[in-house]
């Protein structure tokens, strides 16, 4: 769906788009949480909503908090492109967040990846996709 399609759409066209893109959202989500359940990952929450931003969802495997953001495009490579650097520095800033207020007893090694979702294929699940700016 292209910019122009949205804006000749009708107010309530608009709002069944937007609720059918929600949908989809959340089902890549609950597709991310198995996958990463199946491979190990202990799911600690699911969008998680900070003062920076929302986290899709925070897991944890082998003592690493993992910051995991889920996209579900046509295919995995625009999916993983997807996810612009912008968007990277409010996840980094809302993961920082949610640490804060977790307020952990030791240090807590923290990483960011990707799972990527395309019909007809398995999940990607892109392991340290990027890091933070120092």
């Amino acid at each position: 769906m292209q910019l122009s399609d949205v804006v000749r759409m009708s107010i309530p066209e608009r709002q069944r788009a937007r609720q059918q893109h929600e949908w989809r959202g959340r089902v890549a989500e609950i597709i991310a949480i198995w996958w990463l359940r199946l491979h190990g990952y202990q799911i600690e929450g699911h969008r998680i909503k900070t003062p920076a931003g929302e986290i899709d969802l925070v897991a944890i495997r082998h003592k690493v908090m993992v910051f995991v953001e889920v996209k579900l495009r046509p295919t995995h490579d625009m999916a993983l492109y997807s996810v612009s650097r912008r968007q990277q520095q409010r996840i980094v800033r809302a993961a920082h967040a949610y640490v804060a207020s977790k307020s952990p007893r030791s240090p807590i090694d923290m990483r960011f990846d990707v799972v990527t979702l395309s019909p007809w294929s398995c999940p990607r699940h892109i392991i340290d996709a990027w890091r933070p700016e120092s």
